[in-house]
């Protein structure tokens, strides 16, 4: 699941962030820590559960079909969250 994807997404925020001298110790601390956390404890962990999980077709499908609906609902909110943001 995310956990997979969030330390590189959140590598890239905190790239952007770092190389535009934006000043937010805070919320860069909390990308960090999350793509410590997640890269190398929750995201082994969450696949090896998944694996358990999933061990028919007939799972594997529904996972399927769950996490690319549960995406498109994200990508629905984040792009709310942007049309929201001054630019």
């Amino acid at each position: 699941g995310r956990e997979k994807l969030i330390p590189e997404m959140f590598t890239a925020i905190v790239g952007i962030l770092e190389d535009n001298n934006v000043d937010c110790p805070t919320l860069i601390y909390y990308f960090k820590r999350h793509i410590e956390v997640d890269g190398d404890n929750h995201g082994p962990k969450a696949l090896k559960c998944l694996e358990g999980l999933t061990d028919s077709q007939e799972k594997k499908n529904t996972a399927t079909s769950t996490a690319l609906e549960s995406l498109s609902k994200r990508n629905k909110l984040w792009d709310y969250i942007d049309s929201q943001l001054v630019h």
